[in-house]
């Protein structure tokens, strides 16, 4: 029997210890399902936009434009809602406060999305635990009931039900832990576009 049942959730607050950060490799440009994949991932969220070189230097020459704005922006936006179209030339996004611009595609080096990972977690800490709550169900179904007001002469197993039971709740308890862990943990995802246009040099991307 496993001696530490609280091991494989002290495993799972290591696991999101540091956040979860993965990065992707889209088109250039990016295809309307990889659109949809970024607009997804960012869950309604503001998505960061990286720029290949100081937003301001991409705009030069009236090659940004924008609609809708409420007041004249000082440049392109830092963060955006959602990415409306792409085509090799531009980029056409919706801004955080409604306002659509156009962008120069080879500018934009990439976007991040952000979120929590409660749903992972889940899944994770329900696993974690699925084994612990087997070896619990499996001590109980073939053993000695714990109680110590019951002599050992009328002690009999768990039922198949009991133990059954047993197996899932121990789970659920590791699913509960592992959204709430989740929850807290912040997690990125970077979807990066493939450039070869007037900004494609890697010396000048800004990091």
């Amino acid at each position: 029997m496993l001696r530490n049942p609280v091991l494989p959730f002290v495993a799972l607050a290591l696991t999101f210890g540091n956040g979860c950060a993965h990065q992707h490799r889209v088109g250039h440009p990016p295809s309307a399902s990889e659109i949809a994949e970024i607009n997804r991932a960012g869950g309604g969220q503001a998505i960061a936009v990286q720029y290949v070189v100081n937003p301001l230097a991409i705009c030069v020459g009236g090659a940004c434009s924008v609609s809708g704005a409420i007041a004249v922006p000082a440049g392109p936006p830092a963060e955006i809602e959602r990415i409306v179209s792409a085509d090799s030339h531009q980029l056409t996004v919706v801004g955080t406060s409604g306002e659509r611009w156009t962008l120069p595609a080879d500018g934009v080096l990439a976007v991040t999305t952000r979120g929590h990972a409660s749903g992972q977690g889940a899944l994770i800490g329900g696993l974690l635990a699925l084994p612990v709550g087997g070896l619990v169900a499996l001590f109980a179904a073939t053993g000695p009931i714990l109680d110590p007001s019951v002599d050992s002469y009328d002690r009999h197993p768990a039922s198949t039900s009991t133990a059954l039971g047993i197996l899932v709740g121990v789970t659920a308890v590791g699913a509960i832990i592992g959204a709430i862990v989740g929850d807290n943990t912040l997690t990125s995802e970077t979807y990066e576009l493939g450039h070869t246009g007037r900004f494609a040099d890697p010396s000048i991307l800004s990091r």
